[in-house]
């Protein structure tokens, strides 16, 4: 499955279209709008297909099967997510600040995409190669996060692109279950976040 530098510039929907990439646009709102109240293994691809007005082999023509259409689901809002942390920790000021607002950022977007990520969670646990495109997201932002840690940490015992996987990881697993229990307290999440955070880069609490 290509990884997120392999599929070309992604689509500017205020540019017309070719009828092709008119009907994978149609399948894939027809999924988000499936996924909305149904899980990724209930949705039924003749059922998307319906709904985009196209017949169940072209969904196949664009997409090896569920998994690889969430990854492009997820593609763009991935991306926005990478531009806006990248943009949010490397402003001038204080550091802290800029990292509260960037774990913010992450939180609000994972809570405001719910289905949508927790979709994508789900075909990361049973296709290899969804697994390999959301390993490669990660290890983007292991990259900054590495930096910033390479920048920030006063005193560090261990490597910085340890501690960053150790971090990333930790988001990881902490959002996923805040979103598959339902909860909609953001701000309990995105707080214990900035605490682990800080605390394991500066030393100490803000």
């Amino acid at each position: 499955m290509p990884t997120d530098t392999d599929r070309g510039p992604r689509r500017n929907p205020a540019r017309p279209q070719p009828r092709g990439e008119q009907r994978k646009v149609h399948l894939l709102d027809a999924l988000a709008s499936q996924l909305q109240h149904q899980s990724l293994a209930d949705v039924s691809v003749a059922e998307v297909a319906d709904k985009a007005g196209v017949g169940r082999s072209a969904f196949y023509f664009y997409f090896r099967g569920k998994h690889e259409a969430v990854t492009h689901l997820l593609e763009d809002i991935f991306v926005e997510q990478v531009s806006g942390v990248t943009e949010l920790i490397n402003a001038p000021g204080d550091p802290r600040a800029n990292l509260d607002s960037a774990l913010w950022l992450v939180v609000e977007s994972w809570c405001r995409q719910r289905t949508l990520f927790v979709a994508m969670l789900d075909a990361r646990d049973s296709d290899t190669g969804t697994r390999t495109v959301w390993e490669a997201w990660l290890r983007r932002y292991e990259d900054f996060a590495a930096e910033y840690v390479s920048e920030h940490a006063a005193t560090c015992p261990v490597d910085a692109r340890d501690l960053a996987h150790g971090l990333i990881s930790l988001n990881e697993r902490v959002l996923e279950r805040h979103l598959r229990s339902g909860s909609d307290d953001s701000s309990r999440v995105h707080a214990t976040l900035v605490h682990i955070w800080t605390t394991a880069i500066f030393g100490g609490t803000r």
